[in-house]
């Protein structure tokens, strides 16, 4: 996947039209001609998009051309966003426009920072209600203060199924946080793991009982 994504890196300041070219190797061989990469159906690029973080999407192909442009902009187009521990200040703009631009095509959110970062991060992209189709949501290295804030936000998404936490230290009384967790509407899976427990449940829709 990185070298995929490396690629597409490359690729960014080249043309995305593939010039056509043919291969003669005999006279009586078939001329073979290779066309645009643009002639690939959108439901071909959807399928390549599904394996690519949508940061770098944004990198690869936005302003490309109108097409591309139309591509991501699609209401058919799902973002998953993976911002991981180290966070690159050099991706700081393209989060920022990918996050606020598209809240409404989030599908899912893994987010993992620095304890030093974590506050920026949240001062700038809160969770609210215009995530209208984020399903699953993992949360790493979170202070237990900054969890409560959160979990209390997520009652407003409609369609969060899954929900990931590990917050790597001991968060002592867990009431409140399970008292938010069983708020939450339409969760059907949640993992919770700190320094002293590991605990996952499935939600039933009808008995959300919790285990540990």
């Amino acid at each position: 996947m990185d070298s995929c994504i490396g690629q597409l890196r490359v690729k960014r300041s080249y043309s995305t039209n593939i010039e056509e070219s043919v291969y003669p190797v005999n006279k009586k061989q078939k001329i073979i001609s290779i066309t645009s990469m643009e002639n690939l159906s959108n439901e071909i690029f959807y399928e390549i998009f599904e394996y690519l973080d949508g940061c770098h999407i944004y990198e690869a192909f936005s302003n490309l051309n109108n097409h591309f442009n139309e591509l991501l902009n699609s209401p058919s187009l799902l973002f998953k966003i993976r911002i991981y521990l180290l966070y690159d200040e050099s991706y700081k703009d393209l989060y920022k426009q990918l996050i606020l631009i598209n809240k409404d095509k989030i599908i899912s959110f893994d987010l993992c920072l620095s304890l030093e970062n974590t506050d920026e991060f949240l001062s700038s992209y809160s969770i609210d209600s215009l995530f209208t189709r984020l399903e699953s949501l993992s949360l790493s290295n979170i202070e237990p203060t900054i969890l409560t804030s959160i979990l209390s936000s997520l009652t407003c998404l409609p369609r969060l199924f899954s929900l990931t936490i590990d917050t790597q230290r001991a968060s002592g009384d867990l009431s409140e946080v399970y008292r938010l967790i069983f708020m939450l509407p339409k969760l059907k899976y949640v993992k919770y793991s700190d320094d002293d427990c590991v605990g996952s449940v499935s939600l039933p829709v009808v008995t959300r009982g919790v285990s540990r």
